[in-house]
């Protein structure tokens, strides 16, 4: 069996912003190449796939805390993949790459004031 990262994915048709919505949002016509960085055209990880489908199995989809151990298990990646020590409680959710940058910026910028943001205040911790 093929890895999941050479099985062929064809997105279009599925309300895809990257493909069905080059003529819809951006006026652009079939012939370009949409190169994304964050919208890869790959088969999701079955395991990926069974923790949503058991999750979605509890009725259950009100918000929800980013969980203590997604933090020990990111951190714990960290020590093990880089020989990176990352304290589990400076491990933040962040529901995108620009949101993410965006809070970054604004608890690195002095003039938004460092107690208003939580990185600005983690960053502080020693």
């Amino acid at each position: 069996m093929k890895s999941i990262l050479h099985q062929s994915l064809d997105r279009t048709g599925t309300d895809s912003v990257k493909w069905d919505g080059l003529d819809r949002w951006f006026r652009l016509k079939d012939d370009v190449l949409p190169l994304w960085v964050a919208d890869i055209d790959i088969r999701t990880a079955p395991s990926i796939s069974e923790a949503l489908a058991a999750r979605a199995a509890t009725g259950e989809f009100g918000y929800t805390l980013f969980s203590r151990d997604a933090q020990a298990a990111v951190s714990s990646w960290y020590e093990r993949r880089h020989k990176l020590k990352v304290d589990a409680n400076h491990v933040l959710f962040s529901n995108g790459v620009v949101p993410g940058l965006t809070h970054i910026v604004r608890g690195v910028d002095g003039r938004r004031g460092r107690d208003r943001h939580p990185i600005a205040r983690l960053s502080a911790v020693p």
